[in-house]
């Protein structure tokens, strides 16, 4: 058989092997809106939103547990966009979704250096690369 016939016989193995229903069509995902969920950067160890600005990182107030300031901020706006896919990413938003008491300049910093910047000016927003 030559490799196009092969290629076919694959495509058709694929496509009878296409599920229609999958079973995560039927998984319930609880309903939820912005104002309903709790904000703030999250331990990676306890998962406690105790989570406080400590220089130039962050650390738990129950457990202790430190994190690079960089890295609890971009994983906690990675969150804020698997929950809301729609909702774009400004500096206002990062600063209430992280509720860390940032200044927008230190926020717009973390932001322009993991993010890219869509449009500039007073509607400025950031989008992952």
């Amino acid at each position: 058989m030559n490799s196009n016939g092969h290629m076919i016989d694959l495509a058709k193995k694929l496509a009878s092997l296409h599920i229609e229903d999958s079973p995560y069509n039927s998984m319930h995902i609880p309903e939820y809106t912005y104002d309903s969920l709790k904000k703030g950067v999250s331990c990676l160890n306890c998962g406690s939103l105790s989570i406080r600005l400590d220089g130039r990182g962050l650390m738990c107030e129950r457990c202790g547990g430190k994190e690079e300031l960089h890295v609890g901020i971009m994983r906690t706006i990675e969150e804020y966009r698997a929950l809301f896919p729609k909702r774009q990413i400004t500096v206002s938003a990062a600063n209430d979704w992280c509720r860390l008491g940032m200044t927008r300049l230190r926020m717009q910093k973390i932001l322009k250096e993991y993010l890219v910047m869509d449009k500039a000016g007073k509607s400025t927003y950031y989008s992952f690369r």
